[in-house]
């Protein structure tokens, strides 16, 4: 008897351990996530600090490893990016491996994007290009999580037939709701969603499968897969704090290849404080090569 009460308090016990704040589809709608989507984002008005971008080439490729430190600065619609790259490039001419370092600044003060590089042969500016600023997959920290395809989560959404699967635990005591999402026109990908209500209707983990125009699998496209974890601001407010974006191929017999990764880390970050709107106008400094997209032409910063 004391053995069978032992086993009972024991299974009691890691029941309650594994779905302890574990959430329920139950009387919910994928309407009612798109809500908690919504008004989570409506909290975040501004935000300031740094944070870290590395990747990784596991494959033979030019481009084998890339370092990047990004102050970011957003308000509103408006952005900032000052970016310090650093690039170790696989020279195949010389067969040897070489360094290049870069630097960059990018903003949006919600109507002019400029993207202003400063390289040994100068400094160059371009004006009115369509998206500056998401030169690439890991710019912008609302990239991570909160922002797909350049717009607020809950808007991109929009754009795709949505499905409500169920509740399905990425790790022990978090349960997230899993939303598959199919594109109305064809963009090469389906997607998985995972939502955490429990951290503001964020977005825990995505993964992009590319399909054939007839919706088969598309074996020679890489599949994408990104992961991101939070951290809590006063008010109840989730931002990315950290993040991993790997990318794979399908080999002939079905199984996954990494070939190359992306892991993002935030640091000294603040959010919803005070910007100054000259923030987001753009340093163009004497001697500037600019060229602006709107009209074609090119001019010299006097």
């Amino acid at each position: 008897m004391m053995r069978e009460r032992l086993y009972i308090s024991i299974f009691c016990f890691l029941f309650l351990y594994f779905h302890a704040g574990a959430v329920t589809t139950e009387a919910l709608t994928l309407k009612d996530v798109l809500k908690g989507i919504r008004f989570h984002y409506s909290l975040i008005k501004s935000g300031i600090g740094q944070y870290t971008v590395e990747s990784n080439t596991i494959r033979t490729q030019r481009i084998i490893k890339l370092y990047e430190e990004v102050t970011y600065y957003f308000k509103s619609d408006r952005f900032r990016y000052n970016v310090f790259s650093k690039y170790l490039i696989r020279d195949s001419e010389k067969d040897r491996i070489r360094e290049e370092r870069k630097y960059a600044e990018y903003t949006y003060d919600g109507e002019v994007p400029v993207m202003v590089k400063y390289e040994l042969s100068g400094i160059y500016a371009s004006i009115g290009n369509k998206y500056p600023l998401d030169y690439n997959e890991s710019s912008g920290l609302r990239i991570w999580g909160l922002w797909l395809f350049r717009r607020p989560l809950a808007e991109a959404l929009e754009q795709f037939e949505l499905e409500l699967v169920g509740v399905e635990n990425l790790e022990p005591r978090k349960s997230c709701y899993l939303i598959k999402a199919k594109p109305r026109k064809y963009m090469g990908y389906t997607f998985k969603i995972w939502i955490d209500p429990k951290e503001g209707y964020t977005m825990q983990k995505i993964e992009m499968i590319p399909i054939t125009k007839e919706g088969t699998l598309a074996k020679k496209a890489p599949r994408i897969v990104k992961e991101i974890r939070y951290k809590e601001y006063p008010g109840g407010i989730w931002f990315p704090s950290e993040g991993i974006l790997r990318y794979y191929s399908i080999e002939e017999d079905g199984k996954r290849r990494k070939e190359s990764e992306i892991t993002m880390k935030v640091k000294n970050f603040q959010l919803n404080v005070d910007i100054d709107d000259d923030v987001f106008k753009p340093t163009l400094k004497k001697g500037t090569i600019v060229h602006d997209r709107r009209t074609g032409s090119t001019y010299t910063v006097e």
